[in-house]
């Protein structure tokens, strides 16, 4: 990553040193809203937090944490949707509401406004086309699984909700009093004249014509080869299972047909390791499922997020006890615990599978 430091740009890898710990616990927040207590414990989630803010952004007195920002929006936009949804007593409603639009939606306008500034958050900043820069890695064998995709899926998810939100077009952005005749805060129009301009430059720089995918810039090169990586990159799921996405729907579901044929393992979706070995990864399996289920309009729709949802009931039990590794290989655990890849397949098993199904199974 380079980031700006007295005109000149060293690098810099986004979350580094403490900043992990936070974005992971935004990242989550979504996933552990299911559940009667659900609300609850994401709000009370929110609320701590909250206690992060330093110079109006999350991070620490010294700097911000990007990806605890971005993350962080979302899991405020999916909040006050869950809020409005729950059946739940509406003192309860009205309060959780309450804090979404006097607490989130302002921590979100401030978020995006310090990543169109020229300060950018933790050498992250907005250039020209929308996009966000400062994400060049040099001296690594595998760019693709480097962070700008990840990065500028959430920017531009974050950009259009919250600029909807300012625009009262959200259940957070109606909680302020915004639309409907209650007027509407003018960075919302901006905010979506920037979204306009990062869909141009995304699909320019990110889309490719030949295999009808996102192919990251850093694959499209001789070394690489016509195949741009062989691999469908994973991370495309991601632009699939946020709130909104620069891909329109059609183009997602040729992705998710690709990587479902392509890059599904037995337990996994095949990604590359920092030495270039293919081994599966946990949370791709369950954004596939995600995506796969989100908006299904019939059985047979439903029943193909079953079937990309159903390999992770091999690790449901240390899902719901010691949590879930990074990454397999051969069926074996590499690398470290992970809190999102945890909460992401507890998440997609409630969802798609029956909990109590798969956890007897897996304990007797």
């Amino acid at each position: 990553m380079v980031a700006k430091s007295g005109g000149r740009r060293t690098a810099r890898k986004p979350g580094a040193k403490g900043g992990v710990e936070l974005a992971h616990r935004c990242a989550v927040i979504p996933a552990k809203m299911q559940g009667s207590d659900g609300l609850a414990l994401a709000r009370g989630e929110l609320d701590a937090i909250l206690s992060h803010v330093h110079n109006g952004i999350l991070g620490t007195a010294a700097k911000g944490d990007v990806l605890a920002n971005l993350w962080f929006i979302r899991a405020a936009h999916e909040f006050a949707v869950a809020a409005t949804t729950a059946a739940i007593e509406p003192e309860e409603k009205r309060g959780h509401l309450e804090f979404a639009a006097k607490s989130l939606l302002p921590l979100s306008k401030r978020i995006i406004q310090a990543l169109i500034s020229e300060k950018g958050i933790d050498g992250i900043w907005m250039d020209d086309s929308g996009l966000l820069s400062g994400l060049v890695v040099k001296g690594k064998k595998n760019p693709a699984l480097q962070t700008p995709l990840r990065l500028n899926a959430l920017w531009y998810s974050a950009l259009e909700i919250t600029g909807m939100a300012l625009r009262g077009l959200t259940p957070m952005g109606a909680a302020a009093g915004l639309g409907s005749g209650g007027g509407k805060d003018s960075s919302g129009d901006h905010f979506e004249r920037l979204a306009g301009r990062f869909r141009r430059a995304f699909t320019k720089a990110y889309w490719c014509e030949k295999h009808q995918r996102i192919c990251p810039p850093a694959l499209r090169n001789e070394t690489h080869g016509d195949d741009h990586g062989a691999l469908p990159d994973a991370e495309q799921l991601l632009l699939m299972i946020l709130p909104e996405s620069p891909i329109p729907r059609t183009k997602q579901l040729g992705i998710l047909t690709q990587i479902e044929t392509q890059a599904s393992g037995p337990l996994g979706v095949y990604v590359l390791d920092d030495k270039g070995h293919k081994v599966e990864s946990l949370v791709h399996r369950a954004w596939l499922a995600q995506a796969l289920g989100r908006g299904a309009e019939n059985e047979t729709q439903r029943q193909r997020a079953v079937h990309a949802a159903r390999p992770l009931e091999a690790v449901a039990a240390a899902a719901r006890s010691i949590g879930v590794h990074t990454c397999y290989k051969d069926g074996k655990p590499l690398g470290h615990v992970s809190t999102v890849a945890t909460a992401e397949i507890v998440a997609t098993l409630d969802r798609f599978l029956h909990r109590e199904t798969a956890v007897e199974r897996l304990t007797r």
